[in-house]
């Protein structure tokens, strides 16, 4: 027999700029903010202020469409003086935005720049066309300022008049503010790609007169150009801005991954011991690039490896005796008495972004369980590390996961300085499942976007007549999509293309020299979501709960049992099925991003409202055909639900909260199955027991 001890699960809470190379040209693109009615700054969104690089103006009030400058306002119209506006904000012949003869104070821009070299300039010229007083600063530092009151660096408000107006007698010139020199010493690394340079400016009006209203001017007028050019160029020394991150664990091998700020050709070298690190494999890509991946093969099961992350023509080097992992062991290898697998799983587990600011919750998940591996040493040997889903909030972009998930989870994270968690991310290779906030990103659409009319009705359909779960009633293209105002219709859920399927190495089983082939059973080269693997005794699948699969859903189109799902109609059920019969591991464990049973953390799998039909449908139908199918399933593990739920032994229970019967859905005494699974010696406080030789399905927890 087996007993089930309960796994540690922690379940946490759960920016788009106009973007042009360098050099950035009079003329070029802007987003801007102005509200006529109630002039204010924009203050924060997402937690960010207005001027930070993770600032996103999508959803912020601001408009997102192509501004070409020069922008602004005249009492001529469509121009200032004789230059014509790229985008005109006023018609002042008109009435005033505010009803009363007066225009906005302040008007906020906001763009980005991208070069390779910019890592090597050591200084930047830049050129300004401003009407009056300007603000500008480079990822989200204050660079320059005229016409305005106070030193750079100095608070500035959206009331605050521009000290002074352009022109002899304030009448509408354009005088060129520049060349000015900027220090690339004198504003920080762009934290989501050192290639990058968020501009972010503010133009402010000059008031001639008293009594104008707060956050308002008697300017007539308005105008904002602006231009950057590298300076001076020096050698660029290359750092990792990401990982390094291990993937695709295996008794013989490893994978392991991470991103610089400049292309090159990376390296890894290894040896079983930190002061030998002798073998080294170079990047499976020749090219320079960003993103590293290598693959470690030939090693020695269940042996501790120590590795350094390098690159093939410089000193960039990162190792110490935190860089090392552990391979599984290799086969049936594998004594309960002597070794135990440990697993930490997180689900939702990015940095969840508040109203006005950045919410601890997951800094505080990461610091207790940083606190508990130093009580508990043996802890730190993680063996496996398991995301469940929406992995980077709000759209799952690469600039996201960036901020939300490797920041926090690699090396140290600045809200605890106290204590590293070395022992986590380079340590533990981490296999994740997608989320529905991972598949958001591709079109940078947020959670708000999404249909749920039609969704709602598809589920009611299928729950009254199974066969009638056709493409045509389950395709993405009629039922399930995202749009937004001027958007085509996002396929977002079936081509896959976003940044969970490039940051993360699924195995894929197509090339048999890579190391994923060496226990993957997905056989095929389209993007899935789905896989399986096992590790030690332990036989892991993880499961798409959100993409489609030949347009359709996880738990869509699932017969009767005995009979078998079609490949042709749901390919990723059809594996799971293939998958389970030639499954030999002694423990099976199942994880997806959407719980079947959930009452907490902002879901309840009782509705049939928006997303929520997605959890009945995967309990009714999912859920059901495993059990009726007999194979024995240890745990599942879900996130979605921003909180920690577990149940007890569970089998037979597919309908509403109200009908769960502990008779007949915890009816195995056997087992333990009414107990809480606590492993302590109280009568109500003890492991589930599972017979290894029962033929009967027994339960899931």
């Amino acid at each position: 027999m087996k007993s089930i001890k309960l796994l540690t699960v922690f379940l946490l809470l759960s920016s788009t700029f106009l973007v042009a190379q360098l050099p950035l040209g009079f003329g070029s693109s802007w987003r801007y903010y102005v509200n006529s009615t109630l002039p204010q700054a924009p203050l924060l969104h997402l937690g960010y202020d207005w001027k930070s690089p993770y600032f996103a103006t999508a959803g912020a009030g601001w408009n997102n469409l192509t501004n070409n400058a020069p922008i602004g306002y005249a009492s001529s119209g469509g121009s200032y003086g004789s230059t014509a506006f790229g985008t005109s904000l006023y018609n002042p012949s008109g009435s005033m935005p505010n009803g009363s003869g007066h225009y906005p104070n302040t008007i906020y821009y906001k763009a980005s720049v991208t070069d390779v070299n910019i890592p090597s300039y050591t200084d930047f010229n830049l050129e300004l066309k401003a009407d009056d007083g300007v603000v500008v600063y480079f990822n989200g530092v204050e660079v320059y300022r005229a016409r305005m009151a106070g030193s750079i660096g100095s608070s500035v408000s959206h009331d605050d008049n521009a000290s002074g107006c352009v022109g002899s007698g304030c009448v509408a010139s354009i005088p060129d503010l520049g060349p000015i020199n900027i220090l690339a010493s004198s504003f920080p690394v762009n934290p989501t790609d050192p290639n990058k340079i968020s501009i972010s400016v503010e133009i402010h009006q000059y008031t001639s007169a008293s009594g104008i209203p707060s956050g308002y001017s008697n300017s007539s007028d308005s105008f904002f150009d602006l231009k950057l050019s590298g300076g001076t160029m020096g050698a660029i020394t290359p750092f990792i801005t990401r990982g390094p991150y291990l993937q695709l664990p295996h008794p013989t091998g490893m994978q392991v991954r991470w991103r610089t700020n400049t292309a090159l050709v990376g390296r890894v070298c290894y040896g079983t011991s930190s002061g030998s690190l002798t073998t080294c494999v170079n990047d499976l890509n020749t090219v320079p690039s960003n993103d590293h991946i290598i693959n470690l093969t030939g090693l020695l099961p269940y042996t501790t490896y120590f590795y350094s992350v390098q690159h093939t023509t410089g000193a960039l080097v990162e190792t110490s005796v935190n860089h090392k992992f552990r391979t599984p062991v290799s086969g049936t290898d594998f004594n309960d008495i002597y070794k135990t697998t440990r697993i930490w799983v997180t689900g939702d587990a990015s940095e969840e972004i508040g109203s006005t600011s950045k919410t601890p919750k997951q800094d505080e998940v990461l610091n207790g369980f940083k606190i508990y591996q130093t009580a508990n040493p043996d802890s730190k040997n993680l063996d496996l590390w398991l995301l469940l889903g929406d992995n980077a909030y709000i759209n799952g972009s690469d600039t996201e996961y960036s901020t939300g998930f490797f920041s926090p989870y690699d090396d140290l994270n600045a809200a605890y300085t106290a204590t590293n968690n070395n022992n986590i991310m380079k340590q533990t290779p981490l296999m994740p499942c997608v989320g529905n906030h991972d598949y958001y990103h591709d079109g940078s659409l947020s959670s708000n976007d999404i249909s749920s009319i039609d969704q709602s009705i598809i589920h009611n359909i299928n729950k009254l007549d199974p066969a009638t779960t056709l493409a045509t009633l389950n395709s993405p293209m009629n039922t399930f999509y995202v749009a937004t105002s001027g958007r085509a219709i996002s396929n977002f859920r079936v081509n896959k293309n976003n940044s969970f399927y490039n940051i993360f190495s699924m195995p894929d089983g197509t090339n048999p020299t890579t190391l994923s082939n060496k226990y993957s059973t997905t056989n095929s080269t389209e993007k899935k979501g789905y896989y399986s693997y096992n590790h030690n005794n332990i036989h892991f699948i993880c499961l798409d709960s959100y993409g489609f699969y030949n347009s359709h859903l996880l738990y869509a189109g699932i017969p009767i049992w005995p009979a078998l799902p079609n490949p042709a109609n749901n390919p990723q059920m059809a594996w799971l099925m293939q998958d389970l019969a030639s499954n030999t591991q002694k423990w099976t464990i199942m994880y997806w991003h959407h719980s079947p049973y959930t009452r907490g953390g902002g879901h309840f799998s009782d509705n049939l409202i928006a997303d929520e039909y997605l959890l009945v449908g995967i309990r009714e139908k999912l859920i059901k055909y495993l059990d009726d199918s007999g194979h024995k399933i240890d745990l599942v593990l879900n996130g979605h639900s921003h909180s920690y739920e577990r149940s007890r032994l569970l089998k037979g229970h597919y309908d509403v909260e109200s009908s769960f019967s502990t008779s007949l859905h915890n009816n195995n005494p056997s087992a333990n199955a009414h107990h809480n699974g606590k492993f302590t010696s109280s009568a109500f406080e003890c492991p589930y027991i599972k017979q290894t030789v029962s033929t009967n399905n027994e339960g899931i927890v």
